[in-house]
């Protein structure tokens, strides 16, 4: 798959942005395993996989890459229903550029100045963060590059080794915006990443439950 087209399927929102020619585009969930355990009803009898495979993969290959090599994939229950992305926990990126997931390749193309912050907002609201806690339970917090207090929030799995954290706390983005104080703590996403990104913690908000302008992101 093109590098362009790869990124597109994971910002398009759906498992029909994957091209059908893909070595793993259409897997029962029982024969590659799912990206993620503990989804309710995703892995119900009757429901599929769409995975994305790595970009490096070689489209060529025969059969469905090694687990580490699928970025994860979308739930299509056997109406046709399509579900949010899952990231898979097991994927390695063939790069460090690789996103990992669709909030994870919006925040790629805002730094390449090739989406806006409303393509942020939308993937957000339909994400699943990692939040560093400490052996407490509580939220890590650290400065941004810029020295503002941040919760460490990382868009998936691959993307947690550079986040030093006892532990880590999945949560919805709108869970996550709801803990946070009205300012002073903003939210860190990715940290350690290329596409580090500072959200202030009123617009994270706004972005996750209505919708979000250009000041959103520092």
């Amino acid at each position: 798959m093109r590098e362009e087209d790869w990124v597109a399927a994971l910002t398009a929102g759906g498992a029909e942005a994957v091209p059908e020619d893909e070595p793993s585009a259409d897997v029962p969930a029982a024969d590659h395993g799912e990206p993620a355990a503990d989804r309710g009803g995703s892995g119900s009898h009757g429901d599929r996989w769409v995975f994305l495979p790595d970009p490096a993969w070689p489209a060529e290959e025969r059969g469905a890459p090694p687990l580490e090599a699928v970025v994860g994939g979308w739930p299509v229950a056997a109406d046709g229903t399509t579900g949010a992305f899952v990231p898979n926990p097991d994927y390695a990126p063939s790069g460090p550029d690789s996103p990992t997931d669709p909030v994870d390749a919006v925040l790629r193309l805002l730094a390449d100045d090739r989406a806006d912050v409303a393509a942020l907002a939308g993937a957000l609201r339909e994400a699943e963060l990692g939040v560093a806690v400490d052996v407490d339970g509580n939220p890590v917090l650290a400065p941004s590059p810029d020295d503002v207090p941040c919760v460490l929030a990382t868009t998936a799995p691959a993307r947690r080794a550079a986040v030093h954290a006892d532990a880590w706390e999945v949560v919805t983005a709108a869970e996550l915006a709801g803990t946070l104080p009205a300012e002073g703590v903003d939210v860190l996403l990715n940290p350690g990443s290329r596409t580090a990104t500072r959200l202030v913690a009123g617009a994270f908000r706004d972005a996750v439950l209505t919708t979000v302008d250009e000041s959103t992101v520092e």
